[in-house]
């Protein structure tokens, strides 16, 4: 199988934030993944996951405006004008799922298995889905849905005997009036 990914790095005029989208599409099955990164410089931040189509797939299932070059480019331009100045998009081919994991190592981290195998299909390597070690960013089948990763799950809200117990140990005099 053939993979093209493209990346483009941006950086904030004020030079504290910067702003990744990495374009990996499957020449062969015509699946895709838009991965945008955003945070301040010198740190990981948070990152998106997006599964939309190449153009010569997504023009029969989907509208042009979901195919990887579309929403590319939207991203790309809406960036532009709110400040960021964008580095020359590097693009590369590779051959297996193993190399695009190589070549993409912190975000294929975080990709979550359900995208990578979207992305791969049965070109999916063991090695590869070895690579992916956060089970927890777990996506549906939806085409259309967003992951936003970067942020700790929110921690449950203690139930009412919890808070109760908490305020007594607190204030031993607590809910006597």
């Amino acid at each position: 199988m053939n993979y093209v990914i493209s990346r483009t790095e941006m950086v904030h005029v004020g030079g504290t934030k910067s702003y990744t989208i990495v374009a990996i599409s499957n020449v062969d099955n015509g699946h895709a993944l838009l991965i945008t990164r955003w945070g301040k410089i010198g740190q990981f931040g948070q990152m998106k996951v997006e599964r939309c189509f190449t153009d010569r797939i997504g023009a029969m299932v989907t509208k042009p405006d979901d195919t990887i070059n579309a929403k590319m480019a939207l991203k790309l331009n809406a960036k532009i004008k709110n400040g960021y100045t964008p580095s020359p998009t590097r693009t590369i081919t590779v051959d297996t799922s193993n190399d695009v994991a190589s070549n993409i190592n912190a975000y294929w981290f975080y990709l979550g298995k359900d995208n990578a195998k979207f992305l791969c299909g049965s070109d999916l390597t063991a090695e590869a889905l070895n690579k992916i070690t956060r089970p927890d960013v777990i996506s549906t089948t939806s085409i259309t849905e967003e992951i936003v990763v970067g942020a700790p799950p929110p921690e449950p809200e203690p139930s009412r005997e919890e808070i109760v117990k908490h305020n007594v140990t607190i204030n031993a005099n607590w809910g006597m009036f």
